[in-house]
């Protein structure tokens, strides 16, 4: 019978050596993904602080120093740990969650749109997100449903029985804005 020693990898030691030498706050705030992740496991406090601290490279009195004294990103966990703790449904604050991340990612992502060194391909997928969320990547809602002007749209639906339904839909137009267009 051959018996199996696991002997200890030399070069394992030494990465887990110079893994250990903290980094600089600074390091961490030159790397936009990195913060986001740190945001991300402060906030949920799934991870104790001390294996955050060490899964950062950073030291523990550094990481706290971080937290007090950068208004944003205290400001961004505490954001996200009133979403993440509140009492709303999982469907809430998974919506609350996803528009927070969305909207502090705008200016990023809003920058790459006219980056030059950012492949035109990537550019355009920007511009198609961007003109989605914003409503301007189609016909206007009013011209898809063959209503015509602005306003707010106005819906009488009648139940008949035997399940026949009738809908009666109408645009209601501010009367200034009907007398600049008759002007």
């Amino acid at each position: 019978m051959i018996v199996m020693v696991d002997t200890p990898n030399p070069l394992e030691g030494q990465v887990d050596k110079a893994l250990a030498v903290p980094l600089s706050i600074a390091n961490l705030l030159d790397d936009q993904v990195l913060i986001h992740r740190f945001v991300e496991d402060i906030a949920q406090a799934i991870y104790p602080p001390q294996e955050i601290a060490k899964r950062y490279s950073v030291a523990p009195q550094d990481m706290l120093s971080l937290i007090r004294g950068n208004d944003e990103i205290r400001r961004r966990i505490q954001t996200r740990r009133a979403i993440w703790q509140s009492d709303d449904s999982i469907e809430s604050r998974i919506r609350k969650y996803a528009g927070t991340v969305l909207l502090e990612s705008i200016p990023t992502t809003g920058a790459k749109m006219t980056d030059p060194l950012v492949p035109n391909s990537i550019a355009l997928d920007y511009l198609k997100a961007y003109s989605r969320m914003a409503g301007v990547d189609g016909m206007p809602a009013s011209a898809k449903d063959g209503s015509v002007g602005s306003g707010n749209q106005f819906t009488v639906n009648f139940h008949f029985s035997g399940g026949r339904v009738e809908s009666v839909s109408t645009t209601v137009v501010d009367h200034q804005e009907s007398i600049e267009h008759d002007s």
